[in-house]
């Protein structure tokens, strides 16, 4: 029962917003005017980025990975803290360049 209306979607992780995206369309096809996606925490990547735009809708965070970059700073050796920086700018090249051979 979303037909004219406005749907607020939460979900508690967003990794590339593939559920988002599949549950806005859901709602759009039994006819909400409107899908406001908002989660708990984002990685907010390039590729998250890219998929919402794609879907013509953008999201809403209370927390994405950059903002919890300052609290485990302190926490972290510097050279692991770099490690965690180079993965947070590009996840997709980090784990090609540790992980695929």
């Amino acid at each position: 029962p979303v037909k004219r209306k406005r749907v607020f979607l939460t979900e508690d992780l967003v990794s590339t917003a593939g559920s988002v995206i599949k549950d806005a369309d859901i709602f759009l096809s039994e006819e909400a005017t409107e899908v406001f996606p908002f989660c708990i925490f984002s990685y907010n990547t390039e590729d998250v980025i890219n998929n919402l735009r794609r879907a013509n809708l953008s999201l809403e965070s209370i927390l994405t990975v950059t903002d919890l970059l300052p609290a485990v700073k302190e926490k972290l050796l510097s050279n692991e803290y770099e490690l965690l920086c180079k993965w947070v700018d590009n996840p997709k090249e980090w784990f090609n360049r540790h992980f695929v051979s």
